[in-house]
């Protein structure tokens, strides 16, 4: 498809937009490779020279250092060939992963970035449509590639909604558990307003209160400093995403 569409480009304009969204695509996906080699680097070579970036287990890290956090039946450190074997093969899963993981996300970007330079594309024509010879041809053509256009962008919603809903509810669940843990610290305020503090000494009442003040702000989390990471913020963004989902259902359904 991609191919296509370059082979197809009439003009050397059309060929520039392509290609200023291609020059757009690149520093992003090389960045994102980027910091993928750097991750992997960390976790592969650091354990070669006696370090680690992971929490160490004195149960599934008996002897030397492995990149990954393993659970076998029987010591893989005590034999040198052993261990150079279930190192390497660590490496290798560590690569396949990596690989399956960015590799979807980055081919979801570059036909997105693709799809958006045809568009610009059928933008272009349709400002400049008086300019053309035929242009009722021209037209035609605009129609045609917008309809091919959109049935791609239907493809891929149809392959990417299910992994893009999965990650979708990942990060808003871990974010929202994390930001849960972090409003558990209120339970502080509660315990020094639950205290016999009426009975207590004045000065040391004095002091509770300044702690009753500060605990009157809520602990939590925040997204761009503009959104509380918390369950209720999830439970929020989920029901606006469930009630767009119904109505793009009953306007599909209507159409």
């Amino acid at each position: 498809m991609i191919a296509e569409d370059w082979e197809k480009s009439e003009n050397a304009e059309e060929k520039n937009i392509m290609i200023r969204r291609v020059q757009t695509a690149r520093p992003i996906i090389i960045f994102a490779y980027i910091i993928t080699a750097v991750g992997c680097l960390f976790i592969i070579v650091f354990p070669r020279l006696g370090m680690s970036i992971r929490v160490i287990s004195n149960i599934t890290d008996p002897g030397r250092l492995l990149p990954l956090q393993p659970h076998y039946i029987f010591d893989v450190t005590t034999q040198r060939l052993l261990y150079e074997l279930t190192y390497i093969s660590q490496v290798i899963y560590i690569g396949l992963g990596v690989v399956s993981y960015i590799g979807i996300d980055h081919f979801l970007a570059l036909l997105i970035f693709h799809i958006s330079g045809q568009l610009d594309i059928i933008k272009n024509r349709l400002i400049h449509l008086n300019k053309y010879i035929n242009s009722r041809n021209m037209l035609r053509k605009c129609i045609k590639q917008h309809i091919r256009l959109l049935r791609i962008i239907a493809i891929i919603e149809d392959t990417y909604n299910i992994t893009l809903l999965s990650l979708f509810a990942y990060f808003a669940i871990y974010f929202a558990l994390l930001g849960f843990r972090i409003i558990t610290c209120n339970g502080i305020y509660y315990a020094a307003y639950s205290n016999e503090w009426y009975s207590a000494d004045p000065k040391l009442v004095q002091d509770l209160l300044i702690l009753l003040i500060r605990g009157t702000k809520p602990i939590y989390l925040t997204a761009g400093k503009m959104f509380p990471l918390t369950v209720t913020t999830f439970f929020n963004v989920r029901i606006t995403y469930f009630d767009t989902l119904f109505i793009k259902t009953i306007i599909e359904n209507d159409d």
